[in-house]
């Protein structure tokens, strides 16, 4: 569409035709009074209307920050994790490398700099990606789809990463349009792709079909859906509300071509790929048949479930077909539970039904499908009127009664099943407590019954916790108990205290049960049901704290235990839930403000202005997480994430390092959202991710610490020893990299703190460089303690001259900087010369060619600190003669 409308910025205060400078906040607000808008606070570009006497289908480009970050990361960061568990080390470390580079670059303001380090990174990450997969040619040339998949998604990080340049949206806008539809194009046609041959890769190929209906679900959801473009203002007369009838003309992301083939894409795909990998015996059993019934039933449903948002915009369906929408869900919604009991209740759990075929599928199917269709009945308010109470009473009922007589439980127990099915029935329209308690008690006693007559007569132990499979039923009966009772008291009770309570005691129930499940029985109890109950417990969190049935400190505690408890899943060992659960309660206090809404009747603004913390607040939340990180490394998450890419027990120095770097990244939102504007908490995050790829990188002996690092240790693996001989070499490195990034921070300073620090700066310089040098001389050069301490002259004076070329005026370090650089050029012929006298002490029959080694690697470094030198003297030239 943009190539038959056109572009228009602001200049000036006037809309026209864009030549590279796009529209910022200041002129908007000037323009938007002289053209009759409502004034509106700054940044919110909903409310801004255009001039009236501008032409109709022009795009107005606005100068504004990417404001679906958060939506594009939930595709993007498990794709980099899985491309760099594919590409090995080569991949892991171009891709921290060029991280770490860009990090620093834009630190240090070098914005254009930034920009073609992240490119390179790109690049230098896509050729290691394929130089890695060269061997699948071999296997199968099928595998070249597969390839390109990983080269898409790798690039599509530089395309999100431009979309965060704001010299980018002034000097191309088009191109920034072009980028942020293409990136929404992209990712829910590779991603999912990527994600699904992961999980085949460790699950296996059974279910693979059933993994890419969950990540398409979950791309269309997040991407195909409508969304409106974070560089358009919304034109003049349009709802800033998505509905049923929306067009390109609502400055959406993507175009009506790109959305119907990624729409066709979701429904065809999963079913396409079933047929695939079963073509000899599709329909062979009645398993194959619900299979194909779900991966072509589920899709249809969630497009037809989404038509209020737009899902069917592409074929211009409006509100005028509702009718059709309902029918159309009514139907899929049979379909899905016809299939579900067949693959599921008379599949997997045939056991436990006692009626002989073919009556055990009448009952069986009969019964769901009376729930399922009283559930469609009050969703489409058929059942608000007290007459249809009658039949809604008898049907669940009948319901109930037959679910009862298909487990096999006896004729005593059948009036407990049916009064459960009649008070509830009473409920609906009474609201009363009295009839709900006795329809859970009821229900209770039905499920008590099962429970006791299915598992209490097994003699099992479980391995995680001292517990028998008596114990853990007499748990699943409480947690039971629980489940049935939390919906009344939520529905009845307004206490929010009460709901809590009861909330938090049923979660707690439910993570024991599954830690007790999962860790013993993997395939009994996949990863995939944990996965599935947390995001359940999540949504019913926010969505009670937003009805205000919730307090704060109660929501947060239930969000805190289901995504602890799906720390389990990555991890499934005795310690996972602990590790997992100081984890999340120490790290959603920040993120509190994003994971909950705002209540009924309190604006996002009021909410968020509560939540903002204060400065003892922050230091207490950022020791709390370090402590969380460093306690938990071997238990929780991280040494699962680790294990993933080095394929065995990761060394303590590398675990270390990357709890120095998640530190920063769990703390963002405290630089992000409470302390935007404080620098000293941006510089210790700096510095802490630059000590941590340190240590990843370079994993230094700790053998000396290791009683003291020792907690957390599981028993039964092994550890990796380093063959290094000496070990100080390894730390003069990482001392190195911490002293280097603390100059950059010192360097990037305001200038008032620059002048009030000048010997800070010069220590940490030489310190940085003397740290490189010793490291180089220690672990490349034969031992040569004289030779080994000129290096790491050498270094500190490179270094030294590095910090104070920006300074180097004849008022501030002129002299100092002349000095330190000539006798930088001056060591080199010294200690060219003195070479050989300092080599006395090796054995005559290897003096030469350790002398031949020492002059390369004295000539290597010359070269290094040269070249470095020069790179830091261009960039420095570049930006002071760069315009303003």
């Amino acid at each position: 569409c943009m190539s038959r409308r056109s572009l228009r910025c602001l200049r000036g205060g006037k809309f026209l035709p864009s030549s590279g400078h796009a529209m910022s906040t200041d002129v908007r607000r000037r323009a938007a009074p002289a053209a009759g808008a409502k004034s509106a606070r700054e940044g919110d570009d909903t409310l801004y209307e255009p001039p009236a006497d501008v032409p109709a289908g022009t795009i107005y480009f606005r100068y504004n920050k990417f404001e679906q970050n958060a939506r594009v990361a939930a595709f993007m960061l498990p794709g980099a994790a899985i491309l760099a568990t594919f590409g090995g080390e080569t991949t892991t470390g171009t891709m921290i490398a060029g991280a770490l580079v860009s990090y620093l670059l834009d630190l240090l303001n070098f914005r254009e700099a930034t920009f073609v380090a992240i490119w390179v990174t790109v690049v230098s990450t896509i050729v290691t990606l394929f130089v890695a997969s060269l061997h699948l040619f071999a296997v199968s040339m099928f595998n070249v789809a597969l390839i390109y998949n990983m080269l898409i998604s790798a690039g599509t990080f530089g395309l999100w990463a431009t979309l965060q340049f704001s010299f980018f949206q002034r000097q191309s806008p088009r191109i920034v349009l072009i980028f942020e539809r293409l990136l929404f194009a992209v990712l829910p046609g590779s991603s999912p792709i990527l994600m699904t041959w992961s999980a085949v890769a460790v699950n296996g190929m059974d279910a693979a079909p059933f993994y890419l209906l969950a990540f398409l679900t979950a791309g269309f959801l997040l991407y195909v859906l409508p969304c409106r473009s974070s560089f358009r203002v919304l034109a003049r007369g349009r709802n800033p509300k998505l509905t049923m009838e929306v067009d390109e003309l609502d400055e959406l992301v993507m175009g009506r071509y790109e959305t119907a083939v990624h729409s066709v894409a979701y429904v065809l795909l999963p079913a396409f790929f079933k047929v695939a990998m079963h073509h000899n015996h599709v329909l062979a059993s009645r398993a194959d048949l619900a299979d194909l019934l779900l991966l072509v039933s589920i899709p249809l449903l969630v497009i037809a479930g989404t038509a209020s948002r737009g899902s069917l915009w592409w074929l211009g369906v409006g509100s005028h077909v509702g009718w059709l929408k309902r029918s159309l869900i009514a139907t899929l919604s049979l379909t899905v539970v016809t299939a579900v009991a067949l693959r599921v209740v008379l599949g997997s759990l045939a056991q436990y039904i006692r009626l002989m075929p073919p009556w055990n599928y009448v009952v069986v199917l009969s019964a769901l499908l009376t729930l399922t269709l009283i559930v469609l009945a009050h969703f489409g308010g058929l059942l608000e009127s007290r007459r249809v109470g009658v039949l809604l009473g008898i049907s669940a009922i009948g319901a109930a009664a037959g679910l009862c007589v298909a487990i096999g439980m006896p004729v005593y127990m059948l009036p407990f099943g049916c009064a459960s099915a009649l008070f509830l029935a009473r409920f609906y329209y009474s609201r009363s407590l009295i009839d709900y308690v006795s329809g859970a008690g009821c229900a209770a006693i039905v499920i008590f019954w099962f429970i006791v007559k299915t598992f209490f007569f097994l003699d099992f132990e479980f391995d995680p916790l001292p517990m028998s499979l008596k114990h853990v039923s007499m748990v699943l009966m409480v947690v039971v108990l629980a489940s049935l009772l939390s919906p009344g008291l939520v529905a009845v009770n307004r206490s929010r205290l009460t709901n809590g309570v009861a909330l938090c005691l049923h979660a707690g129930g439910v993570t024991l049960i599954e830690l007790q499940l999962h860790c013993q029985f993997k395939g009994i109890y996949p990863a995939w049901l944990v996965l599935l109950s947390s995001a359940v417990g999540i949504y019913l969190a926010r969505h009670l704290y937003h009805d205000k049935r919730l307090s704060a400190t109660s929501a947060w505690l239930l969000l805190a235990l289901y995504l602890a408890k799906a720390g389990i899943a990555l991890h499934p060992a005795p310690l996972a839930l602990p590790a997992a659960l100081a984890l999340s309660l120490t790290i959603t206090p920040i993120y509190a403000h994003m994971l909950l809404p705002a209540p009924k009747d309190e604006t996002d603004e009021s909410k968020r202005a509560s939540a903002q913390m204060g400065d003892a607040e922050c230091w207490v939340h950022l020791v709390l997480v370090a402590g969380a990180l460093l306690l938990s490394r071997r238990a929780g998450p991280i040494i699962a994430g680790v294990e993933a890419f080095v394929h065995h027990d990761p060394p303590e120095s590398l675990l270390l390092g990357f709890a120095f770097i998640l530190w920063p990244i769990a703390c963002s939102g405290l630089a992000a959202h409470h302390f935007p504007s404080s620098l000293r908490l941006r510089r210790v995050f700096a510095l802490s991710v630059a000590v941590g790829g340190a240590l990843a990188l370079v994993q230094p002996d700790m053998d000396a610490l290791s009683g003291v690092l020792a907690i957390g240790r599981t028993g039964g693996r092994g550890r990796v020893h380093h063959a290094h001989k000496r070990a100080w070499p390894e730390w003069c490195l990482v001392g190195a990299a911490a002293a280097g990034a603390a100059l950059l921070l010192v360097a990037s300073a305001p200038p008032r703190h620059q002048a009030a620090s000048p010997f800070l700066r010069s220590f940490l310089a030489t310190s940085a460089g003397a740290g490189a040098g010793l490291y180089f001389a220690g672990a490349m050069l034969p031992p040569a303690p004289v030779l080994t301490g000129l290096s790491a002259l050498s270094c500190a004076l490179g270094a030294l001259v590095a910090a104070w070329i920006p300074s180097a005026t004849p008022k501030v370090g002129g002299v100092w900087v002349q000095g330190a650089f000539a006798m930088l050029v001056g060591l080199l012929p010294v200690t060219y010369a003195l070479q050989p006298s300092f080599l006395v002490h090796v054995p005559a029959q290897e003096r030469m060619e350790s002398l031949l080694v020492h002059r390369v690697g004295l000539l290597g470094l010359y070269a290094a600190i040269t070249t470095s030198l020069a790179v830091l003297v261009k960039l420095k030239i570049g930006g002071a003669a760069a315009p303003t």
